[in-house]
Parts: C-alpha cells; structure tokens; sequence
C-alpha cells in the first residue's frame, strides 16, 4: 500500500508545479495584504501568450518571456486597481476572471490562436520522442507567414 501511494505523489508532483507555483504568488500577496481571486486569469492568459509567441518565432524561450510579461502585467492591473482605484479585491478579482474568460469564450483568443498557427505545418515522422514508435506521429513546426 505505501508504494501505491508513493507512486501517486511522485505521478502527482509534476502535475501540481504550475498551481503551487500561483499559490505561493497567492500567499506572497496575501502577506502584502492583498486577496488575489485573479491568479488563474493571470496564469490563462500567461500560458495563452506563451503559446503564440511561441508558435510565430519557434523560440520556446521567448514565449517564456512572453508568458511572463503578461501575468505580470495583469497582476499589475490588479493592484493598480486595488491600491491606487480603491477597488474591493474580490470585485477586481472577480471581474479580472469574468474579462479573461470572457474573452477567451467570446473567440478573441481563438481568432489569435488560429492566425498565429496559420504559418505552422505538419510533418509526419517515423518515432515521436513522446510515444515512441508511431506510424502517424505528428510534430508541428513554424514555418515563415508568408
């Protein structure tokens, strides 16, 4: 029985890195004294960022970038509009969500999404490094937008 439940957790820990890694930024605000509801919003539009940029220059490190100046930016919105506005930092958390996931449903994510992956092609391969041998193993690849 232990070593199903040390396979768990070890299967589990990788899993769990992005939210522990947003809930520690939680707890960093909420010494600050601030209740921060928009950490998901912020770590969608992150990974959102990441994502195209990514795709449109085939640098993995740029989008990391980008991924970062985003949260970061949306985590600046939100306490500008809670230090200096005067917001209720529920409402301003509520709201951040309400925008960011409102947007991603209205089809102005999937509108980007689809004009960053447009210059993207598909290349068969023998062996995917992810699955091993496959017989229709797909990788993408940016190609030049032209």
């Amino acid at each position: 029985m232990p070593d199903a439940i040390l396979s768990i957790l070890a299967a589990a820990a990788p899993s769990t890195t992005s939210i522990l890694l947003a809930s520690m930024g939680g707890l960093i605000n909420r010494q600050g004294g601030i209740v921060n509801i928009g950490l998901e919003p912020m770590m969608l539009v992150g990974a959102f960022a990441a994502v195209i940029v990514s795709a449109q220059t085939g640098n993995p490190f740029l989008g990391l970038l980008a991924a970062t100046a985003s949260g970061a930016f949306l985590g600046l919105l939100f306490s500008w509009s809670i230090t200096r506005l005067g917001a209720n930092e529920i409402v301003a958390g509520l709201g951040l969500n309400l925008l960011v996931l409102g947007s991603r449903s209205r089809g102005r994510f999937s509108r980007l999404a689809s004009s960053a992956f447009r210059g993207c092609t598909s290349h068969s391969s023998s062996r995917s490094p992810a699955s091993g041998p496959s017989s229709r193993a797909t990788t993408w690849s940016p190609t030049s937008a032209g």
